[in-house]
């Protein structure tokens, strides 16, 4: 999904100056380093990103309920 945003969104932003704009860049802290690569092992290790984890326990396969408190419990 993320490669597919990169491919449709940033060239719509070069064709269509002024109407679309991406959003500002942040600088790189170790907060978001560490957030990312938690993420990421979770997403591995769950098999799939919150969306899919959702899914999947509607679907009812209810052994991904235990990846929702940790979900919960992150705020920004």
């Amino acid at each position: 999904a993320t490669l597919w945003a990169l491919v449709i969104v940033v060239p719509l932003s070069w064709f269509s100056k002024g109407s679309i704009f991406l959003s500002p860049s942040y600088d790189v802290s170790v907060a978001a380093l560490l957030g990312g690569a938690l993420y990421g092992l979770g997403t591995f290790i769950n098999g799939g990103c919150m969306f899919g984890t959702v899914a999947r326990i509607a679907s009812g396969n209810l052994s991904f309920l235990t990846a929702l408190p940790g979900s919960l419990s992150v705020r920004a």
